[in-house]
């Protein structure tokens, strides 16, 4: 939920020169979730699923991919937020007293104020 548009970035262009998966790096794991993940390798994914493949991983292995290393991800996003998981209902709580307050619309319809 904290995924950040520059981080986005740095995965896409990570996708250059062939690649088909760009892989987040940090922490010594490899974050396979936001992963940045090319459409053209849907017919792969389709057939490690239908032998019973249900690892993103398996993917990876199957795919021409790339790592993206924890220095450049930081560069992008500095605290790594966009890599944090909501594993349970105490961090998914956690996550919602954080978030930024949503903007409301005030108005009749004629004239819209934001605030």
């Amino acid at each position: 939920p904290f995924v950040t548009p520059a981080f986005v970035a740095v995965l896409m262009e990570a996708l250059a020169d062939g690649v088909d998966i760009a892989l987040p790096t940090a922490d010594g794991r490899r974050q396979p979730l936001p992963a940045a993940v090319r459409v053209a390798v849907a017919a792969t994914a389709h057939a490690l699923v239908d032998d019973g493949h249900r690892a993103l991983f398996a993917l990876v292995e199957r795919c021409r991919s790339r790592d993206v290393v924890e220095d450049v991800l930081r560069a992008a996003d500095p605290s790594l937020a966009s890599l944090r998981n909501l594993n349970d209902r105490a961090s998914y709580e956690a996550a919602l007293a954080e978030a930024a307050p949503r903007p409301t619309i005030e108005g009749d319809g004629h004239g819209v104020t934001r605030s």
